[in-house]
């Protein structure tokens, strides 16, 4: 099944509409006392973090690394489409995290939701400092994209914090 950007777009800003004025009505019904969170959430303190950042378009992929601070990524989960793998100096695995191939959308509201791929997507990553990345490894191990490997070496110089679609290691297809 294939949707076009245009529609789902539509669709989005429909849904978001409608999501507001539903949060917009039950908020005036609820209280307005501020109240402390639950005593189950967890304060994390930022740390020395290495993001890496990654932009996707049909092919390629734009990988950039940098120092930040931050919070590690999770790595609970490693079975989604794309895995991203941060080596130490010797090639050793330092950490591993998965996320969902960038370029791939599901239907929703369906009874049978679908998958369908779009033109670009982006993510971001980060992981501990704690000890020296050399270089990272990312795979895509299913959607669009399939099979495609990539192996970069890790900047350790300040990431900028705007995005940028304009730097120079963009690499096609693995190479």
């Amino acid at each position: 099944m294939m949707i076009k950007l245009k529609n789902l777009s539509a669709l989005m800003a429909v849904t978001a509409a409608v999501s507001v004025m539903g949060s917009s009505v039950s908020a005036l019904a609820q209280d307005k006392t501020l109240q402390d969170p639950p005593s189950d959430f967890v304060e994390v303190p930022m740390q020395k973090v290495l993001v890496v950042a990654v932009e996707a378009t049909k092919g390629q992929y734009a990988v950039r690394t940098g120092l930040d601070l931050g919070v590690p990524t999770e790595g609970i989960i490693t079975d989604r489409e794309v895995v991203i793998r941060a080596l130490g100096r010797q090639g050793e695995p330092l950490y591993v995290v998965s996320v969902a191939n960038p370029r791939l959308g599901w239907t929703t509201g369906t009874k049978d939701p679908e998958r369908f791929e779009l033109d670009e997507g982006a993510f971001r990553v980060a992981f501990p400092a704690d000890q020296p990345i050399a270089v990272i490894e990312l795979e895509v191990l299913d959607g669009p994209d399939r099979g495609l490997k990539l192996s970069v070496p890790a900047e350790t110089t300040r990431l900028p914090t705007q995005p940028t679609t304009d730097f120079p290691d963009i690499l096609r297809n693995g190479q």
